[in-house]
């Protein structure tokens, strides 16, 4: 229901916003899609390793949130990354956050079109499929 909410949004031209672990082609083919349509796409990437994923998905349940199983958040970790990758080129700014401590997130690294802006400040645990696409 809500990827034909979006495709309607698209083709009515509508501005929205969309939130996804990006973890299935579709949200690919979903920016392709806006691209193509004249939108303006800014991808924000909110970064955390594997385990803290699998960690606060726990602390969720345990305060009464919905459970995912933690092979489906291993498996959907593993394909997100090299989706983001290949999505980066069609945004107009793509903005990597560092979400991995309590502080907070802070910006770890800025695509524009496709080409990394500024110092990079990957942190160790960055998947080599961002690190290997842009590097510092």
């Amino acid at each position: 229901m809500a990827a034909d909410t979006r495709t309607a949004l698209i083709d009515a031209g509508r501005s929205f916003i969309a939130e996804t672990v990006f973890s299935h082609e579709s949200k690919l083919r979903l920016v392709e899609h806006a691209r193509v349509a004249g939108y303006t796409i800014e991808l924000h990437v909110v970064m955390i390793p594997e385990d803290l994923a699998v960690h606060r998905v726990a602390s969720r349940v345990r305060a009464g949130g919905h459970s995912v199983p933690e092979v489906k958040i291993r498996e959907r970790y593993g394909r997100l990354w090299a989706l983001v990758a290949r999505a980066a080129p069609h945004c107009d700014t793509t903005t990597f956050y560092d979400n991995s401590t309590v502080r907070g997130p802070r910006v770890v690294a800025r695509v524009v079109g496709g080409v990394a802006v500024g110092h990079l400040e990957w942190p160790s645990w960055t998947p080599r499929a961002l690190t290997d696409r842009w590097s510092s």
